[in-house]
């Protein structure tokens, strides 16, 4: 029998082998596999194959100091007990060990269906030292938590769920800080989502505070109406965003409520459609102004545009005042998400969702052809970009060692292009319609406005592809970031 002296740590995913390279540590790499015959909590009997050693191990006691009792067996005997078990709940992961400073460093990688699971382990001679011990800096950017007394990341609770547990926080705290703010843009902005924290706790904060705003929206169009034209893209911006939660984190949501929320935000959104056009064009209105002189012509096109504006704000009004709108609202306060599904970390789950997410961007980028994409592809392009920007911008505390300020600004200015193609379409489609519908106008002055801003809409969809493109090796060194 021997006395464990333990502490544990909860690590970010990473790549470990890259980070103890950086430092110059020597380490000796492992494969270990293992299972448990029995645990409770304060008694586990397990076995593992470490190496070229079987090991059947007991241990007593909970926490920091345990009752070790060891023993090497036979592959025989090994295998037999794994047989027994059914091959049931086997953990596998790559052990590390790193001597550092007066300690020696073991480094857990789990992997199968606890991958993205790292923790640190760190045995030492005796309480005392337990008790000096800090963490190398070097692994300082990487700690959640020390887990010694979390029983959840213990290995043999971990055998019992097969699956990585979340932390626990406070939702109220979050939410009531939500509640309180004053200027609440800005204090949303300094909303942090820990990594650790249920993907399903994340997303309902996230949901909460967007819901937040779009009531507090709503409430001051309703009430000044005239001052409109910034409250109206901050409603937008979180309906949309709310509209992308709900539609690339399904399975953290419970099916029906799901549905019957994207079907009516997707409703929402499409009332805000017309408004949206002709908002385009009166802001843009400069680039007609630039492209053609005739004064009379830009007169009419503009007239046009303000009524159609003004009975399209009318519209997105009466929508508003709408009964369901407010039960849309109360609904999106208290998201209802999949029990079994939102209970993943959220960085194990964002990992593999923006990893996904930048694969399908790449395979676009592979297989795109500048003398084919039409419209309706610059807009797939246009809303990949978004919906990952969004992700990266709300979640970037959820992963740290992801998302960084290059492929931030990168995808800024990638919308921004992408966006302007968009732009110059609706506006081709309103002087079309215009041609169509409007008496008295000048038709030959207005082809030629036309054809103008379609040679703008080609030179702009170049720029945006050229920039498309050359944002592969910043995606491919992102995803060389995701352990």
């Amino acid at each position: 029998m021997a006395i464990e002296i333990e502490r544990r740590f909860l690590l970010l995913p990473m790549n470990v082998e890259e980070v103890l390279n950086e430092q110059d540590l020597l380490f000796k790499k492992i494969k270990i596999e293992q299972f448990y015959v029995s645990s409770s909590e304060d008694a586990v009997e397990r076995y593992r194959h470490s190496g070229s050693r079987f090991v059947h191990t007991k241990k007593v006691g909970f926490g920091m100091m345990r009752e070790e009792f060891e023993s090497e067996v036979s592959e025989e005997v090994y295998l037999k007990q794994k047989e027994k078990n059914q091959n049931k709940n086997l953990i596998k992961k790559i052990r590390y060990l790193a001597h550092c400073e007066d300690n020696i460093l073991e480094i857990d990688v789990f992997e199968g269906a606890l991958k993205g699971l790292v923790i640190l382990e760190v045995e030492f001679y005796s309480k005392d030292d337990s008790k000096k011990f800090t963490l190398p800096r070097f692994l300082r950017d990487f700690f959640v938590k020390e887990i010694t007394l979390h029983r959840e990341f213990t290995n043999g609770y971990l055998s019992k769920i097969m699956r990585i547990p979340s932390l626990s926080y406070d939702l109220k705290e979050a939410t009531k800080k939500i509640d309180e703010a004053k200027d609440e843009l800005y204090e949303y902005s300094r909303i942090k989502l820990p990594p650790y924290q249920s993907i399903g706790d994340s997303i309902k904060i996230l949901s909460y505070m967007l819901a937040i705003v779009m009531e507090k929206r709503v409430f001051a169009l309703l009430e000044e109406p005239k001052s409109n034209l910034n409250r109206i893209k901050q409603l937008k911006i979180s309906i949309y965003k709310l509209f992308i939660y709900l539609d690339e984190f399904e399975i953290t949501f419970k099916k029906g409520w799901r549905q019957k929320r994207l079907k009516a935000l997707e409703s929402l959104i499409d009332s805000f459609e017309l408004r949206n056009k002709t908002n385009i064009c009166l802001d843009k209105f400069y680039i007609f102004e630039e492209l053609s002189d005739n004064k009379n012509l830009l007169k009419d096109i503009k007239d046009e545009l303000i009524s159609i504006n003004n009975r399209s704000l009318r519209e997105v009004l009466r929508v508003l005042r709408k009964k369901k709108v407010q039960k849309l609202l109360k609904h999106l306060k208290h998201v209802k998400s999949n029990k079994d599904e939102a209970k993943t970390p959220s960085v194990i789950f964002l990992n593999t969702l923006i990893n996904n997410k930048i694969s399908e961007l790449l395979n676009i980028i592979h297989t795109i052809d500048d003398d084919i994409i039409d419209d309706e592809m610059v807009l797939y392009i246009r809303d990949k970009i978004k919906s990952l920007k969004f992700i990266f911008y709300d979640f970037a505390n959820a992963t740290p060692r992801v998302v960084n300020h290059d492929i931030l600004d990168t995808l800024d200015n990638l919308e921004r292009d992408f966006e302007s193609v968009a732009e110059f379409s609706i506006q081709i489609q309103y002087l079309k319609f215009f041609r169509e519908n409007l008496q008295d106008i000048d038709i030959k002055a207005l082809d030629i406005l036309i054809s103008r801003v379609q040679e703008e809409k080609i030179e702009q969809k170049l720029i945006a592809i050229t920039l498309l493109k050359a944002l592969e090796e910043t995606l491919q060194e992102t995803q060389k970031r995701i352990p």
